[in-house]
């Protein structure tokens, strides 16, 4: 992760309004472990609030809302230093288009009733947020990551085989024409010259 590096959140609320429906995170400092975050949230308004942080993501101290953990984790591992809440599971998901493992955080802490709880999936090689949802002292949430800098979008698997296929079957329509043609593939055809008859022959002697 470096300066200038983004990413792109879809966000529903079952909250009425549900008032913010997107967030952008831009990263505009990275010291160490420290990361400085620019966090801007859309409103359904048309009203927009930046917010900047400070990340330490190896003490876990103002972490944005959770956008951020270390990166390189693996299953069993505390989030941060010193955190009770570990890495559940490592597996894959399709994000933005590309298959990126995936680190499930869920909070299985004894909370009161009211406390927010959430199940995250944070991208294993950056650390950062790609999905979140669970229940706010608002309502319910879900927060998908949409676009990003910080790895190349993929293309759909309907796209991709879709795209084989019709190059697959110009390919054998090209072939099929070429065989029922006169031209075998890979000669050119040397024109065979016309026979002349006697009396055209006699006409034009050589």
């Amino acid at each position: 992760m470096n300066a200038g590096d983004w990413a792109e959140y879809s966000v529903t609320l079952t909250v009425n309004p549900p008032f913010i429906n997107k967030v952008r995170l831009s990263v505009e400092a990275v010291q160490g472990a420290t990361v400085t975050l620019n966090v801007t949230s859309y409103y359904t308004s048309g009203r927009t609030v930046s917010e900047a942080y400070n990340c330490d993501i190896s003490t876990g101290l103002n972490v944005a809302y959770g956008y951020l953990i270390a990166p390189g984790l693996e299953k069993g591992d505390p989030i941060y230093s010193g955190a009770t809440i570990t890495v559940n599971e490592t597996t894959t998901k399709t994000v933005t288009g590309s298959q990126r493992q995936v680190n499930l955080v869920k909070d299985t802490r004894d909370l009161p009733l009211d406390a927010p709880r959430f199940e995250r999936y944070y991208d294993k090689a950056t650390g950062i947020l790609v999905e979140q949802y669970g229940q706010t002292m608002m309502g319910y949430m879900d927060q998908t990551l949409t676009a990003t800098s910080l790895w190349s979008p993929g293309y759909p698997i309907w796209l991709v085989l879709g795209t084989g296929i019709m190059l697959a079957a110009a390919a054998a329509i090209l072939i099929s024409i070429l065989r029922r043609g006169t031209l075998p593939l890979g000669r050119s055809r040397t024109p065979t010259p016309k026979k002349l008859s006697k009396s055209a022959r006699a006409e034009n002697p050589r």
